[in-house]
């Protein structure tokens, strides 16, 4: 018994320390967890077979079943602790990509109101507005966009887990979008009151994926290459 005690100690001291230092995709660390399970009772079972003939037997295989049961239940255990960590760590990660992005707003509508003739844009022949001017409330509003891309692709970049990550990445576009039509309500309507000239129709906001697939299909548009897990997750 104290040799089937030795080897589910063993697996469980290496996976206590694997999951404390990395975060796991689910199906990747199901595969490795089952592996090294399997090697585990392989071993045991060679160590066991030699001093376990005849009627002890039966003992043998009542250690393997055991110790089997106490690994399956570990390696649950630590899928679980693998899963909630990665959803902390993608839900902080939304927060602080949320909180920069608020930040660059303030920042662009504070430089607006200290430059109060330049908060409208000019009007064109068609009554839309010119975008050639970073100063006006256009070009203000198009560098948000493309910090919003941004954003997403730092998520994309540093989140945890895979498709463990899926639910803050929406969570964060909405986030994202929220304080962009704030932002884009301010920088053009309230140009109003300054004598800024409103344009016909108000810039679009930044798209949004609202499954997965619709976001593996906003990232086939750019340069970057579609993450592995977003795959998976694919329909």
């Amino acid at each position: 018994e104290a040799k089937a005690d030795g080897t589910f100690a063993n697996f469980a001291q290496r996976w206590e320390a694997a999951c404390a230092s990395a975060l796991y995709e689910p199906q990747a660390m199901h595969e490795e967890v089952q592996a090294d399970a399997q090697r585990g009772i392989e071993q045991l079972q060679q160590w066991l077979k030699p001093r376990c003939e005849g009627e002890l037997e039966q003992l043998m295989e009542r250690l393997l079943e055991r110790t089997r049961g106490r690994i399956q239940a570990e390696a649950q255990r630590l899928s679980f602790r693998n899963r909630s960590a990665a959803q902390r760590a993608n839900g902080e990660l939304r927060r602080r990509l949320a909180r920069e992005y608020r930040t660059i707003i303030t920042q662009q509508l504070e430089a607006a109101t200290a430059a109060p003739a330049e908060a409208g844009t000019a009007p064109t022949v068609d009554g839309g507005w010119t975008p050639t001017e970073s100063n006006t409330a256009y070009g203000r509003f198009k560098l948000l966009t493309r910090n919003f891309s941004l954003l997403v692709d730092k998520f994309i970049d540093a989140c945890a887990g895979g498709p463990l990550a899926w639910p803050a990445l929406a969570m964060l576009q909405e986030d994202l979008r929220m304080e962009q039509a704030s932002a884009r309500e301010s920088l053009f309507r309230d140009g109003l009151s300054k004598g800024g000239v409103l344009p016909n129709e108000l810039p679009s906001l930044s798209d949004r994926a609202r499954t997965p697939k619709e976001m593996v299909c906003l990232l086939q548009r750019g340069p970057r290459p579609v993450p592995a897990w977003l795959l998976v997750l694919w329909p």
